[in-house]
């Protein structure tokens, strides 16, 4: 791995250096309404990488698209669309599934604020849309929210929202009115909504930097992880072992959790 990283300026120079032009047809293949050949154009996109394209197609694809704005904002509506077509409840394959995230993890890594709203719809993938999300911090918070309430990915939804809280995210919200908000959505959430996204609400709202909030949030995952049996229970044991140790970097924030031994030496 220390080579590798050693070697990247490198491979990055050498490809910028090729200065490989997106041709109009491959931004065309991009929008087309065939899957295969948006598949297709993304990956000779990423061949014009050059040396880089061996290391990853993110390595390849972002500077590319940092060099070309109609290259990033084609990218970017590719994501849209694929985040459609998905919806659609088609069997996908392993080879789409992987085209995906190669073109998830690339808009992620771009950092740029016109890709929100597809970001938002693909939170239920997993932690590249989550992460990219957070780091946008005040800009994402309205899509997190539409997407909480309108029931789609709800419990990724916290999960971002409770990252926006955490001073330890350098884009964390700063505003007394947003951070509300957001409080409020997740207490919101933990009453109104199934246990999953339940939990998942009160283990964000331990981000909060409001006592009496995190303390409520604690008890509550306390009595979730006494009940008997469930996916609920197991999360809220998980969740509240993780907190008492130190599993966050956010610990401080809730120091409430280190009150209770019995999680910390658990077998479980």
């Amino acid at each position: 791995m220390r080579h590798l990283i050693a070697i990247l300026p490198g491979v990055l120079a050498l490809s910028l250096a090729a200065g490989a032009q997106t041709s109009p047809q491959h931004l065309a293949e991009l929008r087309s309404d065939d899957p295969g050949r948006r598949m297709g154009a993304f990956y000779r996109i990423a061949a014009q990488g050059g040396p880089a394209a061996g290391v990853s197609v993110q390595v390849a694809v972002a500077p590319l698209a940092r060099q070309s704005p109609p290259l990033q904002a084609t990218l970017i509506e590719a994501l849209g669309r694929e985040n459609a077509y998905i919806r659609q409840g088609l069997e996908l394959g392993d080879e789409y599934s992987n085209y995906y995230g190669d073109l998830l993890a690339v808009v992620a890594e771009l950092g740029d604020a016109r890709a929100i709203p597809a970001l938002a719809d693909a939170m239920g993938t997993g932690h590249l849309a989550m992460g990219a999300l957070a780091q946008f911090g005040r800009p994402a918070l309205d899509a997190v929210l539409e997407r909480l309430n309108q029931g789609r990915s709800r419990r990724s939804a916290c999960a971002v929202l409770g990252r926006m809280l955490d001073a330890d995210n350098p884009a964390h919200i700063r505003e007394p009115e947003s951070r509300k908000r957001i409080e409020d959505s997740l207490l919101d959430a933990s009453r109104r909504f199934g246990p999953l996204v339940k939990v998942t609400a009160l283990e964000a709202l331990t981000r909060s930097d409001r006592a009496e909030l995190r303390q409520a949030a604690v008890r509550e995952l306390e009595e979730h992880a006494g009940r008997e049996g469930g996916t609920a229970q197991e999360a809220a044991f998980h969740s509240l072992r993780w907190l008492a140790e130190g599993g966050g970097p956010w610990i401080r924030n809730c120091p409430e959790a280190v009150t209770w031994p019995s999680i910390k030496t658990s077998t479980r």
